[in-house]
Protein backbone atom coordinates (compact mmCIF):
# COMPACT_ATOMS: atom_id res chain seq x y z
CA UNK A 1 0.00 0.00 0.00
CA UNK A 2 1.05 3.58 -0.54
CA UNK A 3 0.42 6.29 1.99
CA UNK A 4 -0.78 9.68 0.69
CA UNK A 5 -0.41 12.83 2.81
CA UNK A 6 -2.99 15.54 2.13
CA UNK A 7 -2.07 19.02 3.35
CA UNK A 8 -4.60 21.48 4.71
CA UNK A 9 -5.70 24.02 2.16
CA UNK A 10 -5.48 27.78 2.67
CA UNK A 11 -8.63 29.76 3.10
CA UNK A 12 -8.75 32.18 0.16
CA UNK A 13 -12.04 33.94 0.68
CA UNK A 14 -11.53 35.15 4.25
CA UNK A 15 -11.61 38.97 4.28
CA UNK A 16 -12.92 42.07 6.01
CA UNK A 17 -16.22 43.65 5.07
CA UNK A 18 -14.40 46.82 4.12
CA UNK A 19 -10.95 46.82 2.62
CA UNK A 20 -8.41 49.16 4.14
CA UNK A 21 -7.09 51.65 4.57
CA UNK A 22 -10.18 53.14 6.16
CA UNK A 23 -10.33 56.68 7.48
CA UNK A 24 -12.53 57.92 10.31
CA UNK A 25 -12.44 61.05 12.48
CA UNK A 26 -12.01 61.21 16.21
CA UNK A 27 -15.39 61.52 17.96
CA UNK A 28 -17.25 59.97 15.02
CA UNK A 29 -19.84 57.34 15.90
CA UNK A 30 -19.13 57.61 19.58
CA UNK A 31 -15.46 56.75 18.91
CA UNK A 32 -16.48 53.22 17.96
CA UNK A 33 -15.76 51.40 14.73
CA UNK A 34 -16.39 47.83 13.61
CA UNK A 35 -15.17 46.12 10.46
CA UNK A 36 -16.14 42.46 10.63
CA UNK A 37 -14.20 39.66 9.01
CA UNK A 38 -16.35 37.41 6.81
CA UNK A 39 -16.30 34.31 4.65
CA UNK A 40 -13.51 31.80 4.70
CA UNK A 41 -13.79 28.13 3.73
CA UNK A 42 -13.31 26.68 7.20
CA UNK A 43 -16.42 25.47 8.94
CA UNK A 44 -15.20 27.02 12.17
CA UNK A 45 -17.01 30.14 13.34
CA UNK A 46 -14.23 31.23 15.67
CA UNK A 47 -12.69 34.54 14.65
CA UNK A 48 -10.41 36.54 16.89
CA UNK A 49 -9.36 40.16 16.46
CA UNK A 50 -6.24 41.89 17.68
CA UNK A 51 -4.51 45.24 17.17
CA UNK A 52 -0.94 44.67 16.10
CA UNK A 53 0.14 48.34 16.10
CA UNK A 54 0.13 51.16 18.67
CA UNK A 55 -2.17 50.03 21.48
CA UNK A 56 -2.50 53.61 22.80
CA UNK A 57 -4.47 54.69 19.76
CA UNK A 58 -7.34 52.25 20.22
CA UNK A 59 -8.45 49.01 21.84
CA UNK A 60 -10.44 46.18 20.25
CA UNK A 61 -12.96 43.57 21.33
CA UNK A 62 -11.25 40.35 20.33
CA UNK A 63 -14.55 38.63 19.71
CA UNK A 64 -16.62 41.26 17.88
CA UNK A 65 -13.85 43.32 16.35
CA UNK A 66 -15.35 46.54 17.69
CA UNK A 67 -12.69 49.21 18.07
CA UNK A 68 -12.78 51.85 20.81
CA UNK A 69 -10.79 54.87 19.71
CA UNK A 70 -8.62 56.67 22.29
CA UNK A 71 -6.91 59.25 20.11
CA UNK A 72 -5.95 60.08 16.57
CA UNK A 73 -3.43 57.87 14.87
CA UNK A 74 -3.22 54.66 12.89
CA UNK A 75 -3.93 51.08 13.90
CA UNK A 76 -3.49 47.79 12.11
CA UNK A 77 -6.14 45.21 12.92
CA UNK A 78 -5.59 41.50 12.39
CA UNK A 79 -8.39 38.95 12.30
CA UNK A 80 -7.75 35.20 12.51
CA UNK A 81 -10.29 32.54 11.51
CA UNK A 82 -9.61 29.17 12.97
CA UNK A 83 -9.08 26.37 10.50
CA UNK A 84 -10.70 22.93 10.49
CA UNK A 85 -9.83 19.47 9.28
CA UNK A 86 -9.43 20.72 5.75
CA UNK A 87 -8.27 24.33 6.04
CA UNK A 88 -5.48 26.15 7.78
CA UNK A 89 -6.03 29.09 10.06
CA UNK A 90 -6.51 32.26 8.00
CA UNK A 91 -5.44 35.82 8.86
CA UNK A 92 -6.26 39.14 7.26
CA UNK A 93 -5.42 42.74 8.25
CA UNK A 94 -6.68 46.21 7.57
CA UNK A 95 -5.45 49.67 8.49
CA UNK A 96 -7.69 52.15 10.27
CA UNK A 97 -6.61 55.80 10.15
CA UNK A 98 -8.14 58.05 12.82
CA UNK A 99 -7.90 61.69 11.89
CA UNK A 100 -8.00 64.48 14.41
CA UNK A 101 -11.28 66.24 15.07
CA UNK A 102 -11.76 69.96 14.60
CA UNK A 103 -12.25 72.32 17.54
CA UNK A 104 -13.20 75.94 17.99
CA UNK A 105 -13.08 78.60 20.65
CA UNK A 106 -14.79 81.88 21.36
CA UNK A 107 -13.10 85.22 22.01
CA UNK A 108 -14.85 86.94 24.89
CA UNK A 109 -14.89 90.38 23.25
CA UNK A 110 -15.28 89.18 19.68
CA UNK A 111 -13.03 89.78 16.72
CA UNK A 112 -13.12 93.56 16.40
CA UNK A 113 -12.49 95.56 19.56
CA UNK A 114 -12.12 99.31 20.00
CA UNK A 115 -10.55 100.90 23.07
CA UNK A 116 -9.58 104.46 23.91
CA UNK A 117 -6.04 105.74 24.13
CA UNK A 118 -5.01 105.57 27.76
CA UNK A 119 -5.77 101.87 27.99
CA UNK A 120 -2.62 100.38 29.49
CA UNK A 121 -3.56 96.69 29.48
CA UNK A 122 -6.05 94.52 27.61
CA UNK A 123 -6.86 90.82 27.44
CA UNK A 124 -9.38 89.08 25.18
CA UNK A 125 -10.26 85.90 27.09
CA UNK A 126 -10.46 82.63 25.13
CA UNK A 127 -13.09 79.99 25.98
CA UNK A 128 -13.07 76.60 24.29
CA UNK A 129 -16.38 75.75 22.64
CA UNK A 130 -17.83 72.70 24.36
CA UNK A 131 -19.74 70.10 22.35
CA UNK A 132 -21.69 68.09 24.88
CA UNK A 133 -22.68 65.47 22.30
CA UNK A 134 -19.07 64.73 21.37
CA UNK A 135 -17.87 61.21 22.19
CA UNK A 136 -15.31 62.50 24.66
CA UNK A 137 -17.89 64.78 26.26
CA UNK A 138 -15.90 67.94 25.48
CA UNK A 139 -15.41 68.58 21.82
CA UNK A 140 -12.14 70.38 22.39
CA UNK A 141 -8.58 69.46 23.16
CA UNK A 142 -5.99 70.35 25.73
CA UNK A 143 -3.50 72.06 23.41
CA UNK A 144 -1.76 75.19 24.61
CA UNK A 145 -3.20 78.57 23.60
CA UNK A 146 -0.64 81.06 22.28
CA UNK A 147 -0.92 84.69 21.19
CA UNK A 148 1.14 86.66 18.66
CA UNK A 149 1.02 90.11 17.10
CA UNK A 150 0.69 89.96 13.34
CA UNK A 151 3.13 91.82 11.12
CA UNK A 152 0.43 94.17 9.81
CA UNK A 153 -0.05 95.67 13.28
CA UNK A 154 0.57 99.39 13.79
CA UNK A 155 3.52 100.25 16.02
CA UNK A 156 1.57 101.76 18.91
CA UNK A 157 3.76 100.43 21.72
CA UNK A 158 1.84 97.18 22.17
CA UNK A 159 3.59 94.16 23.71
CA UNK A 160 1.76 90.86 24.09
CA UNK A 161 2.35 87.99 26.52
CA UNK A 162 2.33 84.94 24.26
CA UNK A 163 1.07 82.70 27.06
CA UNK A 164 -1.73 84.79 28.57
CA UNK A 165 -2.62 87.07 25.69
CA UNK A 166 -2.40 90.16 27.90
CA UNK A 167 -1.44 93.23 25.90
CA UNK A 168 0.47 96.02 27.56
CA UNK A 169 0.83 99.45 25.98
CA UNK A 170 3.99 101.50 26.41
CA UNK A 171 4.87 105.03 25.35
CA UNK A 172 5.25 105.32 21.59
CA UNK A 173 5.49 108.07 19.00
CA UNK A 174 2.37 106.63 17.38
CA UNK A 175 -0.45 106.70 19.92
CA UNK A 176 -3.42 105.27 18.04
CA UNK A 177 -3.94 102.63 15.39
CA UNK A 178 -4.90 98.99 14.93
CA UNK A 179 -3.10 95.81 15.91
CA UNK A 180 -3.97 92.29 14.82
CA UNK A 181 -3.63 89.43 17.29
CA UNK A 182 -3.48 85.80 16.20
CA UNK A 183 -4.79 83.34 18.77
CA UNK A 184 -3.88 79.68 18.26
CA UNK A 185 -4.93 76.64 20.21
CA UNK A 186 -2.28 74.06 19.45
CA UNK A 187 -2.98 70.56 18.29
CA UNK A 188 -3.03 67.62 20.70
CA UNK A 189 -3.55 63.86 20.38
CA UNK A 190 -7.19 64.21 19.38
CA UNK A 191 -7.80 67.66 17.90
CA UNK A 192 -6.40 69.76 15.13
CA UNK A 193 -4.99 73.19 15.88
CA UNK A 194 -7.42 76.08 15.61
CA UNK A 195 -6.67 79.77 15.05
CA UNK A 196 -8.55 83.03 14.92
CA UNK A 197 -7.45 86.63 14.67
CA UNK A 198 -8.92 89.72 16.21
CA UNK A 199 -8.22 93.39 15.74
CA UNK A 200 -7.79 95.88 18.54
CA UNK A 201 -8.14 99.51 17.54
CA UNK A 202 -6.93 102.26 19.86
CA UNK A 203 -8.55 105.63 19.25
CA UNK A 204 -8.53 108.98 21.02
CA UNK A 205 -11.27 109.92 23.43
CA UNK A 206 -13.69 112.34 21.85
CA UNK A 207 -12.94 115.92 22.83
CA UNK A 208 -15.80 117.54 24.74
CA UNK A 209 -17.52 120.48 23.06
CA UNK A 210 -16.24 122.76 25.83
CA UNK A 211 -12.82 121.40 26.63
CA UNK A 212 -11.31 124.07 28.89
CA UNK A 213 -11.72 127.48 30.48
CA UNK A 214 -9.20 130.29 30.96
CA UNK A 215 -8.68 132.23 34.17
CA UNK A 216 -6.23 134.85 35.37
CA UNK A 217 -5.78 138.50 36.24
CA UNK A 218 -7.12 141.17 33.90
CA UNK A 219 -7.15 144.95 34.25
CA UNK A 220 -9.92 145.58 31.72
CA UNK A 221 -12.23 143.90 29.20
CA UNK A 222 -9.70 143.79 26.37
CA UNK A 223 -9.18 140.06 26.69
CA UNK A 224 -5.54 140.48 27.72
CA UNK A 225 -4.29 138.72 30.82
CA UNK A 226 -1.72 140.58 32.89
CA UNK A 227 -0.21 137.57 34.66
CA UNK A 228 0.02 133.79 34.51
CA UNK A 229 -3.03 132.23 32.86
CA UNK A 230 -4.61 129.00 34.07
CA UNK A 231 -5.98 126.66 31.41
CA UNK A 232 -8.57 124.76 33.41
CA UNK A 233 -9.94 121.33 32.58
CA UNK A 234 -13.73 121.11 32.48
CA UNK A 235 -15.39 119.01 35.23
CA UNK A 236 -14.73 115.29 34.86
CA UNK A 237 -11.34 115.74 33.24
CA UNK A 238 -7.72 116.50 34.03
CA UNK A 239 -5.40 118.45 31.73
CA UNK A 240 -1.75 118.17 30.71
CA UNK A 241 0.73 119.51 28.18
CA UNK A 242 1.51 115.95 26.99
CA UNK A 243 -0.32 112.67 26.77
CA UNK A 244 2.39 110.09 27.28
CA UNK A 245 1.12 107.01 29.09
CA UNK A 246 3.77 107.06 31.82
CA UNK A 247 5.25 110.56 32.00
CA UNK A 248 2.34 112.98 31.59
CA UNK A 249 1.65 115.23 34.58
CA UNK A 250 -2.11 115.56 34.99
CA UNK A 251 -3.91 118.12 37.13
CA UNK A 252 -6.99 120.32 37.18
CA UNK A 253 -5.14 123.09 35.33
CA UNK A 254 -1.91 123.97 33.56
CA UNK A 255 -0.10 127.32 33.64
CA UNK A 256 0.44 129.43 30.55
CA UNK A 257 2.80 132.39 30.79
CA UNK A 258 4.04 132.96 27.28
CA UNK A 259 4.03 136.66 26.43
CA UNK A 260 2.06 137.84 23.45
CA UNK A 261 -0.77 136.21 21.52
CA UNK A 262 -0.22 132.48 21.43
CA UNK A 263 -2.27 129.31 21.53
CA UNK A 264 -1.37 126.24 23.60
CA UNK A 265 -1.48 122.53 22.91
CA UNK A 266 -3.13 120.57 25.71
CA UNK A 267 -4.71 117.17 26.30
CA UNK A 268 -7.58 115.96 28.47
CA UNK A 269 -7.93 112.72 30.44
CA UNK A 270 -11.23 111.49 31.86
CA UNK A 271 -11.85 109.64 35.12
CA UNK A 272 -11.28 106.28 33.39
CA UNK A 273 -7.81 107.34 32.29
CA UNK A 274 -8.71 107.76 28.62
CA UNK A 275 -7.11 110.65 26.74
CA UNK A 276 -7.96 112.99 23.89
CA UNK A 277 -5.93 113.97 20.90
CA UNK A 278 -4.18 117.32 21.06
CA UNK A 279 -6.45 120.30 21.69
CA UNK A 280 -5.30 123.62 20.25
CA UNK A 281 -6.60 126.39 22.47
CA UNK A 282 -7.85 129.73 21.32
CA UNK A 283 -5.29 132.52 21.14
CA UNK A 284 -4.29 133.47 24.68
CA UNK A 285 -3.26 137.08 25.17
CA UNK A 286 -0.67 137.64 27.89
CA UNK A 287 1.05 140.91 28.77
CA UNK A 288 2.97 140.97 32.04
CA UNK A 289 5.24 143.92 31.19
CA UNK A 290 4.41 147.60 31.61
CA UNK A 291 4.97 150.08 28.78
CA UNK A 292 8.61 151.13 28.58
CA UNK A 293 10.95 153.71 27.09
CA UNK A 294 8.72 156.64 28.00
CA UNK A 295 10.31 159.85 26.73
CA UNK A 296 9.67 163.59 26.49
CA UNK A 297 11.62 165.49 23.84
CA UNK A 298 11.68 169.08 22.50
CA UNK A 299 12.10 170.59 19.08
CA UNK A 300 14.95 173.03 20.05
CA UNK A 301 17.81 173.01 22.58
CA UNK A 302 17.28 174.68 25.94
CA UNK A 303 19.58 175.67 28.69
CA UNK A 304 20.77 172.70 30.76
CA UNK A 305 18.91 173.82 33.87
CA UNK A 306 15.80 174.35 31.81
CA UNK A 307 16.03 170.77 30.45
CA UNK A 308 16.50 169.37 33.94
CA UNK A 309 13.75 171.36 35.59
CA UNK A 310 11.47 172.00 32.60
CA UNK A 311 10.84 175.47 34.00
CA UNK A 312 10.37 178.27 31.55
CA UNK A 313 10.13 181.40 33.61
CA UNK A 314 11.65 183.67 30.95
CA UNK A 315 11.52 181.63 27.77
CA UNK A 316 8.98 183.39 25.66
CA UNK A 317 8.78 181.48 22.35
CA UNK A 318 6.42 178.53 21.88
CA UNK A 319 7.94 175.13 21.07
CA UNK A 320 6.87 171.56 20.26
CA UNK A 321 7.02 168.69 22.76
CA UNK A 322 6.93 165.05 21.69
CA UNK A 323 5.98 162.29 24.10
CA UNK A 324 6.60 158.63 23.18
CA UNK A 325 6.47 155.14 24.66
CA UNK A 326 6.89 151.54 23.64
CA UNK A 327 4.98 148.31 24.35
CA UNK A 328 5.89 145.07 22.62
CA UNK A 329 3.01 142.83 23.67
CA UNK A 330 -0.48 144.34 23.77
CA UNK A 331 0.78 147.66 22.27
CA UNK A 332 0.16 151.19 23.50
CA UNK A 333 -3.50 152.06 23.79
CA UNK A 334 -3.20 155.68 24.94
CA UNK A 335 -0.81 158.36 26.21
CA UNK A 336 -1.55 161.14 28.65
CA UNK A 337 0.36 164.27 29.48
CA UNK A 338 0.08 167.02 32.04
CA UNK A 339 1.55 170.49 31.68
CA UNK A 340 -0.09 171.80 34.81
CA UNK A 341 -3.55 172.17 33.39
CA UNK A 342 -4.80 168.70 34.29
CA UNK A 343 -4.23 165.40 32.56
CA UNK A 344 -4.91 165.35 28.86
CA UNK A 345 -5.51 162.07 27.05
CA UNK A 346 -4.22 161.14 23.62
CA UNK A 347 -6.29 158.36 22.06
CA UNK A 348 -4.92 155.56 19.97
CA UNK A 349 -6.27 157.19 16.82
CA UNK A 350 -4.20 160.30 17.53
CA UNK A 351 -0.96 158.40 18.08
CA UNK A 352 1.75 158.22 15.50
CA UNK A 353 3.18 154.77 15.03
CA UNK A 354 6.92 154.40 14.79
CA UNK A 355 9.25 151.46 14.49
CA UNK A 356 9.68 148.74 17.11
CA UNK A 357 6.20 149.15 18.64
CA UNK A 358 6.89 152.78 19.58
CA UNK A 359 4.16 155.44 19.36
CA UNK A 360 4.37 159.19 19.83
CA UNK A 361 2.38 162.40 20.01
CA UNK A 362 3.52 165.98 19.49
CA UNK A 363 1.92 169.07 20.95
CA UNK A 364 2.90 172.74 21.25
CA UNK A 365 3.61 174.60 24.46
CA UNK A 366 2.83 178.26 24.44
CA UNK A 367 5.11 181.01 25.91
CA UNK A 368 5.20 181.71 29.61
CA UNK A 369 5.12 177.92 30.42
CA UNK A 370 6.33 177.57 34.03
CA UNK A 371 5.59 173.89 35.01
CA UNK A 372 7.14 170.44 34.66
CA UNK A 373 5.79 168.03 32.06
CA UNK A 374 4.61 164.57 33.12
CA UNK A 375 3.19 161.75 31.04
CA UNK A 376 1.85 158.22 31.26
CA UNK A 377 1.50 155.33 28.84
CA UNK A 378 -1.21 152.68 29.09
CA UNK A 379 -1.19 149.56 26.97
CA UNK A 380 -4.19 147.64 25.67
CA UNK A 381 -4.04 145.20 28.60
CA UNK A 382 -4.41 148.13 31.04
CA UNK A 383 -0.83 148.20 32.30
CA UNK A 384 0.35 151.75 32.97
CA UNK A 385 3.71 153.47 33.37
CA UNK A 386 4.14 157.09 34.54
CA UNK A 387 7.02 159.44 33.82
CA UNK A 388 7.90 162.98 34.78
CA UNK A 389 10.56 164.95 32.99
CA UNK A 390 13.57 165.72 35.11
CA UNK A 391 13.25 162.52 37.19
Amino acid sequence: TREMKVNHANQTTFCFTEEGPITVTYNENGNKYTNQAIKGESQSTEIKYVIISDPEVATINETTGEITISKAGEVIVKATKKGDSCYNDATVTYTLIIEKATQTFTLQDGNAITKYYGTTKYQNIVSSDEVSTAADGKGYGVGKVTYTLEDNSDNIGAVIDENTGEIEFNDSDKKVGTITVKVTKETDDCYEAYSETYTLTIQYLETPAKAYTLSGDKLNQSGWFTGVVKINAVPGYEISYNNELTTADWSSDVKHNEEGIKSAKVYLKNADGFMTDVILTEDIKVDTVNPSELNISYDKPLWEDVIENITFSVYQASFDVTISAKDTNSKIDKLTFNIGKGEQEVTKAQLKEGSDDTVSYTFTISPQFRNKISMSATDVSGRKTEYEAGK
